[in-house]
């Protein structure tokens, strides 16, 4: 019986995480356009590594997020307005997350730290990796990268 993505990278961690990293690496998303208006998300996604995804809503929202290095799947997604939360659980659907919330500048409430978890029957040998600055670096006029 052939072995899923997770089985396999829990009996070789090593060789696992290259390879993904060599694919992943490599990739160039077809479309990877974001923008938050109001507190809410507008994405076109498709076929972008999971972390590349992560780090424009980081650039765009000011969150950090916690992910595993190894964990980056290619993910495709729309999202129309949807509230930051929304946004982030659409997009890292694959993972358990916990958020971590705390007050922006000007007092209100708001998403901080993210951390994101894989779903895996065997755990993968950890390796942290943090995506995101905790400051917004991208504006609205900014809306990501795209190539077709």
């Amino acid at each position: 019986m052939p072995l899923n993505r997770r089985q396999a990278a829990a009996q070789n961690p090593a060789h696992y995480q290259a390879q993904t990293q060599d694919q992943n690496q490599d990739i160039i998303p077809t479309l990877l356009t974001m923008q938050i208006k109001d507190g809410k998300v507008s994405a076109s996604v498709r076929a972008a590594p999971l972390q590349k995804v992560l780090e424009e809503l980081a650039a765009h929202s000011g969150i950090v997020f916690e992910v595993q290095s190894q964990d980056n799947p290619l993910i495709s997604i729309a999202l129309q307005e949807v509230s930051l939360q929304e946004a982030i659980q659409r997009i890292a659907s694959a993972d358990d997350l916990i958020f971590y919330h705390g007050r922006d500048s000007s007092g209100r409430g708001a998403i901080q730290l993210v951390k994101a978890y894989p779903r895996a029957e065997v755990p993968l040998q950890p390796s942290i990796r943090y995506i995101g600055r905790g400051v917004i670096t991208k504006t609205g006029e900014d809306s990501g990268e795209g190539s077709e």
